[in-house]
């Protein structure tokens, strides 16, 4: 195996292994797999990626701090989406999860303050630890009927969050954690108003907790 650049862009066989920092455009080539860990990270100039048909993976961190990014279109192939893959884009103002996508890492869209549209799919069963931290444009979201575990301050600094609808509103329980306790005090939670489950998300005092639903 041997490293391919291309327009910026170095390929390891079919993974994306890293980009020019000064990279504005981003098209990758169709036979991609996946993008390793950070590949684009601190892109700051990165306005424009395509991603090609295939492509099943985004790793770790792979567009954080891409501070120009304002859209990106996901591929119905991808499977799996990584921790902070897209935190600090500042720019990205909506987004589309597709079908096969399953979990949510912790902080994935974390700090995209201009973010104010997320369709999430009908295959998502996590959403990680402060998956949507600080993305202070959001005003809606729709959780679908298969999420059965939410991580802590999900939605935590939201400011502009209005309404949080679940699609399955049966079972619902959070977790208190107590700090050093091993046995967390548990506690059913109503989730049938999105108004109220936004003011309840946002809330600072609410933030230690962990949801899962009976299902």
């Amino acid at each position: 195996a041997f490293l391919a650049e291309e327009n910026g862009i170095y390929y390891l066989d079919n993974w994306v292994y890293k980009a020019s920092a000064d990279i504005t455009v981003a098209n990758i080539r169709k036979g991609t797999l996946g993008i390793a860990e950070n590949a684009f990270k601190d892109c700051l100039s990165l306005a424009t990626v395509t991603l090609p048909d295939g492509l099943k993976f985004i790793s770790d961190g792979v567009f954080m701090n891409c501070s120009s990014l304002k859209e990106i279109n996901l591929p119905e192939s991808l499977l799996k989406i990584g921790n902070h893959a897209f935190d600090g884009c500042k720019s990205l103002k909506s987004i589309t999860i597709p079908e096969g996508v399953s979990n949510i890492e912790y902080n994935t869209f974390a700090n995209c303050s201009a973010l104010e549209s997320i369709s999430l799919p009908s295959s998502l069963s996590s959403m990680g630890y402060g998956a949507f931290l600080n993305c202070t444009s959001l005003k809606e979201i729709v959780i679908p009927e298969n999420v059965t575990a939410i991580g802590n301050y999900i939605f935590s600094g939201c400011k502009k969050l209005e309404s949080v609808t679940f699609e399955n509103t049966d079972g619902w329980l959070y977790y208190n954690r107590i700090p050093h306790s091993e046995n967390p005090s548990c506690y059913a939670l109503n989730v049938e108003n999105p108004k109220s489950n936004a003011k309840w998300f946002t809330d600072s005092y609410n933030n230690m907790w962990y949801g899962v639903s009976h299902k």
